[in-house]
């Protein structure tokens, strides 16, 4: 099986906004401070599991990835950044990744990794696959 696991820990509020969203979202933008996916291990389709403290809380599909400054990803990517609504700031979508990978700013470059076709669990999933704690992501 390829695919990853992307570790949702840090990411609660943005976890919840996402689930509230998920009917307006094409997909979703797991940011990380200045780091994306080993393109060669992680393909389009790969299945990406999001998990929460221990349990698989929602799956999707690996769309694609990129670097960019958080005022590009703000506008290029929107709702789908898990902010609050679509009239959300600039200003609270840093606030949100502080929250998450520490401290940034309008110029940060963050990782921007995009998923599709969510699918969030009722009742989050214990599993048998790899757990790293503190790992943002591991392979399958």
């Amino acid at each position: 099986m390829n695919g990853a696991i992307l570790s949702l820990d840090k990411y609660g509020q943005w976890f919840e906004n996402i689930k509230k969203n998920k009917e307006n979202l094409m997909y979703v933008n797991y940011w990380t401070k200045n780091w994306i996916p080993d393109k060669v291990r992680l393909r389009e389709g790969d299945l990406i599991y999001f998990r929460m403290h221990g349990f698989d809380v929602a799956e999707g599909k690996y769309y694609t990835s990129k670097k960019c400054a958080i005022e590009k990803a703000f506008i290029e990517f929107g709702l789908s950044n898990g902010l609050k609504n679509s009239s959300a700031s600039l200003n609270e979508f840093i606030y949100l990744i502080n929250q998450s990978v520490n401290e940034v700013n309008i110029d940060t470059k963050i990782g921007c990794i995009l998923v599709r076709d969510i699918i969030i669990y009722n009742d989050p999933k214990k599993t048998l696959l790899p757990n790293k704690t503190g790992a943002r992501i591991v392979y399958l």
